[in-house]
């Protein structure tokens, strides 16, 4: 019996162990639910504090304008009033002169006839009228984005599960034969999550053959700009019709365009060297290259235009920052100074709403991903579950939740903010999807190169990206613009 007693000591040594560790495990996540409860509150505390500061400075504008304004009424009523005060002034001298007269007609004193003098000169003429006219006020359109884009940054949460540090001891389990196809379970967790897509519209567009489709950009939420192989940039609305268009200034086709916030279109112009800006229909040449030709463009948060450009002479490549024609920022190198870009073709290009810079490279087969500062954050080449050689990526696009969207063959790649595969967008039967585009509500609008038509809408996914693996992600839609 004491034999049977020793050799079970090991064991409840070990459950010793195990338990004490489960404990201590416990107490940890009471402490961590502890930990993120304070700092879920301090968030909501900061944001409200960011807001009220907001609306502190809403509340001085509004201050400002209505003093200004109330300067501006006091002026005007002062004039107006100083006007009143001289004409009454000349109407109570009329009025007793004109007593006078009447006094004189019925007196017979021939003396005071004959020392009166006309003064109908004097009070003929009144003091000129003041005209004076109200200011306007003319509100601008409150654009939603900008303010969420004014307002700060929320980053998303993420989950990871740690590996447990203490002794695991075996506990018997039943066998599963993972070469087993029949088990659709035991292999789900490698397969490469699916969004469910709903084409809602698709846009022919008049970019017949040899004249592809290569680039879309959102003037609203209503007309989208497109741009091919030809010298001419379309505005299309959402019904398919030709609102506008506008042939480029050197009659070379523009290699990519970008819209400004107040709606004017930007245009590179690779072969002529220039990045050129249409304001109404009057084009302006905004930078002019030398030994660099520009390949894709867009615009910033901060109203900068970053540029992608390939030199024409060593065969590189780097992003360039402008404010206005002014050179800020050159991306070229990684921290070992290695080229970040291939030196060769497109670099469709946007800064998330992190201010990360995203750049597709087809040549390179990644997409390339520094922050603010340049500095490189990931690099990514397609999900684990396909080659490398695979992925041939072009568009590229960004949502108010910072996820990045890729295009690529006859599929749209989604990516978190960090790099990390979310999942596909291959349901739509898109035909080499080229340009991307999203406009303030998040509606996606995918161009298709051969095809000529842009599609776009998967503004309900962003509420579905949180589901938990092994989930469908649901609601996308697509409005397909095609040549």
């Amino acid at each position: 019996m004491q034999h049977v007693v020793k050799k079970k000591n090991p064991n409840r040594k070990q459950d010793t162990t195990c338990l004490h560790n489960s404990s201590e495990k416990y107490s940890t996540l009471k402490d961590q639910i502890a930990k993120l409860k304070k700092s879920y509150k301090d968030i909501k505390a900061a944001i409200n504090n960011h807001g009220e500061e907001l609306h502190r400075e809403i509340d001085s504008v509004v201050k400002k304008f209505t003093s200004n304004l109330n300067e501006m009424e006091s002026q005007c009523l002062d004039k107006l009033m100083s006007q009143e005060n001289e004409i009454t002034r000349k109407m109570s001298k009329i009025t007793q002169m004109i007593a006078y007269l009447r006094k004189l007609l019925t007196l017979n004193d021939d003396s005071l006839v004959s020392a009166y003098k006309s003064r109908n000169a004097e009070y003929r003429t009144l003091p000129s009228t003041l005209i004076v006219s109200s200011p306007s006020f003319t509100p601008k359109k409150i654009k939603k984005e900008q303010i969420y884009q004014e307002f700060g940054f929320l980053s998303a949460f993420s989950i990871k599960k740690e590996e447990q540090k203490y002794q695991q001891f075996p506990i018997p389990t039943k066998e599963v034969n993972t070469m087993d196809s029949s088990d659709d379970h035991s292999s789900e967790v490698h397969k490469p999550l699916v969004a469910v897509s709903k084409v809602i519209a698709e846009i022919n567009t008049d970019y017949a053959l040899y004249k592809e489709l290569r680039s879309v950009s959102c003037m609203n939420d209503e007309e989208i700009w497109t741009c091919g192989n030809n010298n001419k940039m379309k505005l299309y609305n959402l019904q398919g019709e030709l609102i506008k268009s506008i042939q480029t200034k050197s009659g070379n086709f523009p290699n990519d365009i970008t819209m400004t916030r107040k709606g004017d279109l930007i245009y590179s112009d690779y072969n002529d060297r220039t990045v050129n800006i249409v304001k109404k229909r009057h084009i302006e040449t905004v930078i002019r290259l030398r030994g660099w030709m520009p390949t894709n463009v867009c615009l910033t948060s901060s109203d900068d235009l970053l540029i992608a450009m390939v030199s024409d002479r060593d065969k590189q490549t780097r992003v360039v920052r402008y404010s206005g024609s002014t050179e800020k920022q050159r991306i070229q190198y990684n921290d070992k100074e290695q080229p970040l870009y291939s030196p060769y073709g497109e670099k469709f290009i946007r800064e998330n709403k992190n201010l990360d810079i995203c750049v597709s490279d087809f040549y390179a087969k990644a997409v390339v991903v520094v922050n603010r500062e340049g500095k490189l954050k990931f690099t990514y080449s397609g999900p684990p579950s396909t080659s490398k050689k695979s992925f041939k990526p072009y568009g590229i696009a960004t949502d108010c939740w910072s996820r990045i969207l890729i295009a690529d063959s006859h599929t749209i790649h989604i990516l978190d903010q960090g790099g990390q595969f979310l999942c596909f967008i291959n349901n739509c039967h898109l035909d080499w999807p080229y340009g991307l585009c999203v406009d303030t509500n998040d509606n996606l609008y995918v161009a298709e190169y051969f095809e000529g038509k842009f599609c776009g809408r998967y503004n309900d996914l962003v509420s579905k990206y949180n589901l938990p693996l092994g989930r469908m992600l649901t609601g996308v839609f697509i409005l397909i613009v095609r040549p």
